[in-house]
């Protein structure tokens, strides 16, 4: 649109090579075209995040040392981070002096979710903010000219805000390195609420009101990789990780505590070289003291839970490649099943093996599962996670959003 209006909010939820960047450098073309001038993107807290996300500005808009002349496109940190060494970068930042020749660049400007670089941008924003003031007789006007569209590219990289007026209720977990990327669960245990985090050193359990620690396991997460939500039952509690497989906790029912009950040894990933359950993108299934999953190269497992030992292992319910993925949903006895070559599948998971009982599919895959400039290990996926609601099943690709109905009476 023309105008997108004022302080508009929205969110892209997409797993891993998905193709959220693909969606974000859109999303700041289109918002060119739509006349906003300022583009600010956080990319994470590692400087590999920021490099790689500015390395696809850069292409995108075919920056040259920063500047697109023919486009007018600027970016003060196609080399490295936001700073302001001198107190005056805002001018080099925002093409200031072009500015007064007539020439207007739209700027893009990847920082990292730094405090101090933060500082420093908001500071030199305000220096702007200023300058348009003082050149208010050239009708310079500070709103007009620099519209602003924010991206968040790594929007778990958060903490807790709990107070409506934006104070920071508490803080945690001083994490060296990155956080991961898996979901918290809260979960009731040991007679108290436990919010229970999985970051790339360790699985650790907090209270969700205070922030204190209750207990904490380490384990370290090969490549950063902590990707499926952990999952609870009973006294377990278990995460599985892509090059070291599984780990799983045994619960104290009577107090905020856990012990370990057993861990992977591995440090490879291939599915010759391993009998635990090495999930990347696929969370698993406990049901009993039995649990279900994907492996690292789409083999379906089932394990036990008490020991971590593969009881079976299928080929027959997703692709066997490289970061084969599906997404299990609980219906009576059964599951539902979306794999990640589009099909629709129910199934049991016992303790004697996969049981399949129809599939069909439901939506065509159109990602890309392929890794770098080689797209090693490239298949067409679709790693999306669907809704059920009312019977329906909603589900999209990058190309569709479907509901279908589950209701045999519609067929």
């Amino acid at each position: 649109p023309a105008n997108w209006g004022k302080d508009r909010r929205g969110l892209v939820y997409g797993m891993i090579q998905s193709g959220k960047t693909a969606n974000m450098i859109n999303l700041i073309a289109s918002g060119m075209d739509a006349g906003y001038s300022l583009f600010i993107v956080l990319a994470g807290d590692k400087s590999s995040l920021r490099d790689q996300s500015q390395d696809r500005v850069n292409k995108a808009f075919e920056l040259t040392n920063g500047i697109n002349e023919a486009h007018r496109v600027h970016s003060s940190t196609h080399a490295r981070d936001f700073d302001d060494r001198d107190g005056v970068s805002f001018k080099s930042a925002f093409m200031t002096a072009a500015r007064l020749r007539g020439r207007e660049y739209r700027n893009v400007i990847v920082i990292k979710k730094n405090i101090f670089l933060l500082r420093k941008l908001i500071a030199a924003i305000g220096d702007l903010r200023q300058w348009c003031s003082d050149q208010a007789h050239r009708g310079f006007e500070f709103s007009d000219d620099y519209r602003c569209l924010i991206i968040d590219d790594e929007a778990d990289y958060a903490s807790q805000d709990t107070d409506a007026t934006g104070e920071e209720g508490w803080r945690a977990l001083d994490v060296v390195g990155e956080m991961g990327y898996g979901q918290p669960i809260i979960i009731e245990a040991g007679g108290a609420r436990q919010l229970i985090v999985w970051h790339a050193a360790a699985l650790v359990s907090l209270n969700p009101e205070t922030g204190e620690l209750y207990w904490a396991e380490e384990w370290e997460a090969g490549g950063g990789m902590s990707v499926a939500t952990p999952v609870h039952s009973g006294n377990y509690l278990l995460v599985t990780q892509f090059y070291r497989g599984s780990l799983m906790m045994r619960l104290d029912q009577d107090r905020p505590t856990a012990s370990l009950l057993w861990k992977g040894q591995s440090r490879s990933e291939m599915p010759d070289q391993t009998d635990g359950l090495h999930s990347l993108i696929t969370t698993p299934l406990i049901i009993g003291d039995n649990f279900y999953g994907v492996g690292s190269y789409g083999e379906l497992r089932g394990l036990d839970a008490t020991t971590g030992e593969r009881l079976w292992m299928s080929d027959q319910m997703v692709a066997q490649g490289r970061w084969g993925s599906a997404f299990m949903v609980k219906q009576g006895d059964r599951y539902f099943v979306n794999n990640d070559d589009g099909f629709l599948i129910i199934a049991e998971f016992t303790p004697d093996g996969y049981v399949e009982h129809s599939r069909t599919r439901l939506i065509e895959p159109t990602g890309s599962s392929g890794f770098g400039p080689a797209r090693r290990w490239d298949r067409a996926i679709n790693w999306t996670h669907p809704a059920y609601a009312n019977r329906h099943i909603v589900h999209r690709n990058d190309n569709e959003i479907i509901r279908a109905s589950l209701d045999a009476s519609d067929y």
